[in-house]
């Protein structure tokens, strides 16, 4: 997946993606997502791990991010008075 950031996302509550590095090898982990996807979890996988092992992309508008759709991830809900704005483009193997 890539999307460009619209508006500047320089901080948590600005709502950035976020990515859990290591997590497409890791065992066990598409076994958790999909016990969450059976139990109608409205939560995403990144919940299922600890904060510190998250990792925030800040950046300013414009930027590209390029992203491996395959581990743990999402867009981190915003602040109150915040917004997030981006342009996403999927690409799929035919």
């Amino acid at each position: 997946k890539a999307f460009v950031y619209l508006t500047d996302v320089n901080q948590m509550d600005d709502g950035p993606y976020t990515y859990v590095l290591g997590t497409p090898s890791e065992r066990g982990f598409k076994m958790a997502n999909q016990e969450l996807i059976r139990r109608g979890q409205t939560e995403t996988d990144v919940t299922i791990y600890p904060s510190s092992r998250v990792t925030p992309v800040l950046a300013s508008r414009g930027s590209l991010v390029l992203s491996n759709q395959n581990g743990a991830h999402r867009g981190w809900p915003q602040g109150e008075n915040n917004q997030r704005c981006i342009l996403a483009l999927n690409f799929f193997q035919a």
